[in-house]
């Protein structure tokens, strides 16, 4: 998926991958498992980010903004993103 779809990521961040879509490629199957598995993946590219960042010495408010942090915001889907 590389364009906009009705599914917000509530991050301040883009999150692209070849997630496969509805038929109108407007939305995300969310019990897909291939979509399942690659929000997984950018679950622990986010943690392997930011551990970069720090080490940086990069990590600073604006990119702790960016982050996932409100558990209610993060449900279903995207929930590994906050996990």
């Amino acid at each position: 998926m590389f364009f906009p779809t009705v599914l917000s990521t509530n991050t301040g961040f883009l999150l692209q991958g070849p997630f496969r879509t509805t038929p109108s490629r407007d939305n995300i199957p969310v019990n897909d498992a291939w979509n399942k598995q690659l929000v997984v993946d950018a679950s622990e590219l986010l943690i392997e980010a930011m551990r970069w960042l720090a080490a940086e010495k990069m990590l600073d408010v604006n990119a702790l903004q960016s982050l996932p942090l409100q558990r209610d915001r993060f449900t279903g889907l995207l929930a590994p993103l906050y996990d």
